[in-house]
């Protein structure tokens, strides 16, 4: 159940983003957007990528976005060889037109990624989910 509902949100944060026109890479709208504390360190983030949103959502996890120049397939297989190299277990997997959405597990916490294509930039959307200890008393 978490896993399908972290995916839905990283497919609507993916599109989201490419919807309203986050920027482009070099365009003068690389204004400075801060990772979220809470973000574990063992997470592998994209390279050379331009973070766009960030939001801690508290007991609910957190969601990024990213823009980057590099193409789909070049982006998709950094991340997922560090997630898996990292330890990451895959869960779920699918590839649409100019687009690959993934779901890895680890030592009960979860990540849902969506890689996309929007004009001449790629959109990375992030969705983590702590363990459910680190959730505790959380019922949404």
């Amino acid at each position: 159940m978490i896993v399908r509902r972290v995916g839905v949100l990283v497919a609507v944060v993916v599109f989201a983003a490419g919807a309203v026109g986050c920027g482009m890479v070099g365009d003068g709208a690389d204004r400075r957007v801060r990772l979220p504390a809470a973000l574990p360190a063992d997470l592998p983030l994209p390279e050379t990528a331009v973070l766009r949103s960030a939001r801690d959502l508290g007991s609910k996890g957190l969601n990024l976005v990213f823009e980057t120049e590099a193409p789909v397939a070049a982006v998709a297989a950094r991340l997922r060889l560090r997630l898996e190299a990292g330890g990451w277990v895959l869960l779920s997997e699918a590839t649409v037109e100019r687009a690959v959405f993934w779901s890895y597990r680890k030592e009960g916490r979860s990540v849902a990624l969506g890689i996309s294509r929007t004009g001449e930039v790629t959109v990375v959307g992030v969705a983590y989910q702590g363990s459910a200890s680190a959730r505790e008393g959380d019922q949404g």
